[in-house]
């Protein structure tokens, strides 16, 4: 069986990725043979197949170069958890698992250009605009139908959101979301891609917990979903193959992570503080970019970042290092989808207004905790954190509030550290 897909895929240089499954075909425009138009466009996505970035062959990339224990590691663990578990919940009809899958996926791709490097990362994301620009050019005049025209048109979608990305993680992030579409032009072999990477990571899995009772239903569970993929696969049924073998990669995904963080509290601890802070920093920034005005949808996500970030600041303080660190990274998912979608804070009057508010409560309430006690470097910190937020109104006398949010900000991530020193 796997002689098979071996053979199926020894032209590809990266590993497959998980797959959005679409509708059914919906026919042809008359006089066109569909089998015609399939293998065409088939043979011009495996003639580029490596220029076809897969998700999973990144994370199996990153996890031969960098160390468990790194920032881009971490970043890497942080990645598993949150496209593994945001993956589990998209099967289980989770409404809102697309988030955690986006969020993983971008994470990830920001190892990948720290690991890589901003030339390799470049390079990815031009070849997925080149492969869709063959795609596009193979369907020709008589255009596509059903589904091959859903899987070009999320292709071509996200190839436009990465050429508008601001930072190069974005970009790649929003490639390889197209590359995903692109390779299902070819399911047979995505499926027989899909099914190895699979394998691989199980294996990995099965290596890293080893001895572990907690995670043992895990295993035993990604186990079955690969079988049930090459059950499929052996049965022509690509899609569901692709479907079982992308649940086993995610629940493996997910063991890799949490056995990473379960087996170095010491580093749980460093990851949860880091995450705590960059959550409190978008969450200042999101707050400043919806204000009041926003509209209810912005507000209940910027009313549920919030909530997250103080639950995880509470955990923190009880020492539950690990739901800490996964509090803090979903709220900054939530500030970030809020500030991806647009709503920048700019240089608006409003937006710093808002900034300093907020910044303001943080030091009102580190200020109450320490009251007259605290080390004295925890007031010195206060000081600091005072200053900045002085600077921050004073820059908006000035009128410069892109300035005072930035000083906003800073006084906020000095507050929220002062807040964690005193668990």
């Amino acid at each position: 069986m796997f002689r098979r897909i071996a053979a199926l895929t020894r032209v590809v240089v990266v590993a497959a990725v998980p797959v959005l499954l679409l509708s059914a075909c919906e026919g042809t425009p008359a006089g066109l043979d569909h089998q015609e138009v399939s293998v065409d466009l088939e043979q011009t996505v495996l003639q580029a197949w490596s220029q076809l970035p897969a998700e999973e062959g990144v994370d199996l990339q990153l996890r031969s170069a960098l160390p468990a224990d790194g920032e881009g590691g971490w970043g890497l663990q942080w990645s598993s958890l949150l496209t593994g578990g945001g993956e589990e919940a998209r099967a289980a009809g989770n409404a809102g698992a697309g988030l955690l899958v986006a969020e993983g996926r971008l994470m990830m791709a920001e190892a990948a250009v720290e690991a890589f490097g901003t030339s390799w990362a470049a390079g990815q994301v031009s070849g997925v605009a080149a492969v869709l620009a063959a795609v596009e050019q193979a369907a020709g005049p008589t255009g596509l139908r059903g589904e091959q025209a859903a899987l070009v048109g999320q292709a071509r979608t996200a190839v436009a959101a990465a050429s508008a990305s601001a930072g190069v993680g974005e970009a790649l992030a929003a490639s390889l979301g197209a590359s995903e579409a692109l390779r299902m032009l070819a399911p047979e072999t995505a499926a027989a891609e899909a099914i190895l990477w699979a394998k691989g990571l199980l294996e990995r899995a099965e290596a890293a917990a080893s001895g572990i009772p907690a995670f043992e239903d895990a295993l035993i569970t990604s186990a079955r979903h690969l079988a049930s993929a090459i059950e499929a696969f052996d049965a022509g049924e690509w899609r569901e193959a692709m479907k079982q073998a992308r649940s086993s990669a995610a629940i493996s995904r997910r063991v890799l992570g949490a056995v990473t963080m379960e087996e170095r509290p010491g580093n749980v601890e460093e990851a949860a503080q880091r995450a705590l802070q960059v959550a409190t920093e978008l969450y200042v920034e999101a707050e400043a970019a919806v204000g009041p005005g926003g509209t209810e949808a912005q507000l209940r996500l910027l009313g549920e970042a919030r909530r997250l970030l103080d639950e995880a600041q509470d955990r923190f303080t009880a020492g539950d290092f690990p739901q800490a660190l996964r509090l803090a990274v979903r709220s900054a998912s939530l500030s970030r989808r809020l500030l991806h979608a647009g709503h920048v804070p700019g240089d608006t009057h409003a937006g710093a207004e808002r900034a300093i508010r907020v910044a303001t409560e943080l030091f009102a309430t580190v200020q109450e905790k320490l009251g007259t006690g605290g080390t004295a470097a925890q007031q010195e910190a206060l000081g600091q954190a005072a200053r900045l937020l002085d600077a921050a109104e004073a820059a908006l006398e000035e009128g410069e509030p892109g300035k005072a949010i930035r000083r906003a900000v800073e006084a906020a991530t000095i507050c929220r550290r002062i807040l964690i020193s005193l668990r």
